[in-house]
């Protein structure tokens, strides 16, 4: 603070003198202009706003004269006597000869949409505007429903069988009991907007909530068709908190000021948005031709002001510019020869010290030179050998692949090498700084516990290593290792952690490659003793169970339970089978005939080959390759044919009109193959087994290769796991390494 007053204080006279002269004029014409820029726009938007209240309460009040009009036309029809009797004695004809030249009248005239003639208990009789629509039941309809309970007419807003308008309802009586209804309804929709456009030089458009429309909502009539200016959720808050609102959008060249309010039925209950827009060209040239003659008469103003303040100064001023140039010339290092001084006043005083300062200049001048022609030589020798050192250090860590980084305390990150944008696809330049720049590339599931053990170890001033993944640019994971060392300074604080990040993708694959295949090595191995010691004793049980079975009658006590005998054994000889085809699988050498193959033809294929099985199961298959292109080096036949094992088994275990979600995506160096499909509840011991089973009560026969599946994606160096989404969905997932 005391160095600002200070630096304030040391300017020169001349601006000392402006300074507060020139802000004065300044400041007011700025005070004075952005208010009266803000008055009169404020004066302009009000008016503006009126003009639409009013133009949306001459809507309302058209709305309430055209239901007025409804429920007049309704109650005179209503107490007709001819009317009565025609609709007492249901003479269809006679109401038509009465009504329809009127009902075409009105049309015309008026706008009247409907009229309709109905039966008691509620059902059409004779609509005049569609006469061959008659006979259906009304009781949906509350208007007709509360006329003929309150004896009265009924007036408001409904829906129909024939569309939205407004309605009045008038019962009718003949000889002291009710006979019918008749209502007249007026139309909301085209027409009615068209006038109002034509009346009121706004356009009209009407919202109506539709759960099947793409946003929630549908337009059913406008008069600037096709076009939405406001977002769906804004026309949502109408239907759901009532209210109108007043408001402004750029949707056109010139803008637009719009009103949205609700539409209520006759129950009071919102069923509708009506949207007024208006062009707002002439409130914008309005505020546009005031804002230009204000800031006209301040900027002439200020003009004036400050060429009346320059003046002053450089007249009270003149008897010093040639000091103050003297200095300049001075300070510039020129050579200039002693000022001759004229006057003994405080001028000849500052004359005389600018001699003495001279001269002291002068013999500053060479020694400075001097010193100046080593400094620079010196520092050209340092800025070379940085230059190399930097040069050497970029060169290694651009090269290595991995990612080295820089972490400062407050989880600053300030250098991240290039490689990072090939692990990730994000540049390194825009991860250099606070969490909130690098920690959003941390998977979600792994943020807080990654940031957390990062403060530590800067706080601690310990080492820190972890595994845990990051998000591509795509949103896919990648496992990587991070460790990092701290750097301190001579005291023992802590500068910086100094780290590296290591892609370990490649290694956890070929780890769980390895479990997987010690897995099914030991399972085979198991397989093979049980085979071994079920063969021989099944065969005999068999054979006894089938003899049993032929020699007993159908009479027998006995006969059922040889039956159940002999079935069991049957499925016990099936699993043995499984298990036999399994070892076959694993123990024998497999042949692959590797070939290049496009991913999207090679799925295509699969999907075609197995289409008639899902039809046959009712099963809908969706298929989704992201960035299709992708090409591996695999068995065509071998792998086609586990993918169709595993899609048959899914069919199988799906219900009925189920869908088969199929989709493939680049991950690394790996395709991902995900197979997502609804399977009901299944254990953990049932996953575990999942291409194992031999426990099962209803096996499908053609699924006994299932268990050939892992070992083809095993065969093709790739990896296979199942598990859950959610409570009912199975996804088994494919790792293929790509070619």
């Amino acid at each position: 603070m005391w160095a600002q007053i200070k630096r304030v204080r040391n300017i020169s006279l001349k601006w000392k003198l402006l300074i507060p002269f020139i802000f004065l004029p300044v400041a007011l014409t700025v005070l004075l202009v952005a208010w009266g820029i803000r008055s009169q726009n404020q004066i302009l938007l009000e008016q503006e706003t009126q003009r639409m209240e009013q133009i949306y309460q001459t809507f309302q009040q058209r709305l309430h004269r055209q239901l007025e009009m409804s429920v007049a036309l309704a109650e005179v029809v209503g107490s007709n006597p001819l009317v009565q009797e025609a609709l007492a004695r249901r003479d269809r004809d006679r109401l038509i000869e009465l009504y329809m030249p009127v009902f075409q009248r009105l049309k015309n005239l008026v706008g009247i949409k409907q009229f309709h003639f109905h039966t008691y208990p509620p059902r059409s009789f004779l609509r005049l505007h569609k006469p061959e629509q008659h006979g259906d039941d009304l009781l949906y309809r509350q208007t007709i429903l509360e006329a003929h309970e309150t004896g009265s007419v009924i007036g408001g807003l409904e829906f129909g069988a024939t569309g939205f308008g407004l309605r009045g309802v008038a019962p009718v009586y003949y000889q002291g009991r009710t006979v019918g209804s008749v209502e007249v309804g007026s139309s909301i929709e085209q027409p009615f907007l068209d006038r109002l456009k034509t009346d009121l030089a706004c356009d009209f458009t009407i919202y109506l909530p539709d759960a099947d429309a793409p946003a929630g909502i549908r337009i059913l009539a406008s008069t600037c068709p096709g076009r939405t200016y406001l977002a769906p959720t804004t026309y949502k808050a109408i239907l759901r908190n009532g209210g109108h609102r007043f408001l402004t959008t750029d949707a056109k060249a010139s803008g637009l000021a719009v009103v949205i309010g609700p539409i209520q039925n006759f129950q009071g209950r919102r069923v509708g948005v009506i949207e007024l827009s208006r062009d707002r060209q002439k409130t914008i040239f309005l505020i546009r031709k005031y804002r230009t003659l204000i800031l006209s008469f301040g900027l002439a103003s200020m003009l004036l002001a400050l060429i009346f303040v320059w003046l002053v100064s450089t007249l009270f001023l003149a008897p010093i510019k040639a000091l103050v140039d003297q200095a300049e010339r001075i300070s510039t290092g020129k050579r200039v020869p002693k000022m001759e001084v004229k006057v003994r006043d405080e001028f000849g005083v500052l004359a005389e010290a600018l001699n003495r300062m001279l001269a002291a200049l002068e013999d500053s001048r060479y020694r400075l030179l001097n010193y100046a022609q080593l400094l620079e030589t010196r520092v050209e020798e340092r800025t070379a050998e940085l230059v190399k050192s930097e040069e050497k250090f970029r060169t290694l860590v651009e090269h290595i692949p991995l990612v080295v980084y820089r972490l400062e305390p407050g989880l600053v990150r300030t250098f991240v090498s290039s490689y990072i944008e090939n692990l990730t696809g994000w540049p390194a330049d825009n991860l250099v700084g606070g969490p909130a720049v690098w920690a959003p590339m941390i998977h979600p599931e792994d943020r807080d516990r990654v940031i957390e053990a990062k403060n530590r170890a800067l706080g601690n001033s310990t080492s820190f290593e972890m595994e845990y993944r990051l998000q591509d640019r795509q949103g896919l994971a990648v496992d990587i290792l991070d460790h990092a060392e701290p750097i301190r300074d001579e005291q023992g604080r802590i500068l910086y952690l100094e780290g590296y990040m290591l892609d370990i993708r490649e290694s956890r694959r070929l780890r769980e490659q390895t479990l997987q295949a010690e897995e099914l090595k030991s399972l085979s191995e198991i397989s093979a003793r049980l085979a071994h010691e079920f063969r021989n004793p099944l065969s005999v049980v068999g054979l006894c169970a089938r003899r049993l079975e032929k020699s007993l009658s159908e009479t027998d006590p006995s006969s059922p339970y040889a039956k159940i005998l002999g079935e069991q054994v049957a499925r016990l000889e099936q699993i043995l089978k499984m298990i036999q085809t399994y070892l076959k699988a694993y123990i024998l050498p497999m042949e692959l005939h590797l070939a290049e193959s496009d991913l999207g033809e090679f799925l295509d294929r699969v999907v075609r080959e197995v289409e008639p099985y899902l039809n046959e199961n009712q099963v809908r298959l969706n298929l989704n390759i992201s960035n299709n292109g992708h090409r591996l080096r695999i068995d065509p036949e071998g792998l086609s044919r586990a993918l169709i094992d595993l899609i048959r088994n899914a069919a199988y275990q799906m219900p009925p009109r189920g869908v088969l979600n199929i989709s493939a995506v680049k991950a690394g160096a790996m395709v991902e193959i995900r197979l997502v499909y609804p399977a009901g509840y299944l254990s953990d011991d049932q996953l575990r087994h999942f291409f194992y089973p031999f426990t099962t009560e209803d096996e499908d026969a053609s699924l006994i290769d299932l268990p050939l599946v892992p070992v083809m994606v095993h065969r093709h160096n790739g990896i296979i796991n199942v598990g859950r989404e959610g409570d009912d969905l199975i996804a088994v997932l494919i790792d293929l390494p790509l070619a």
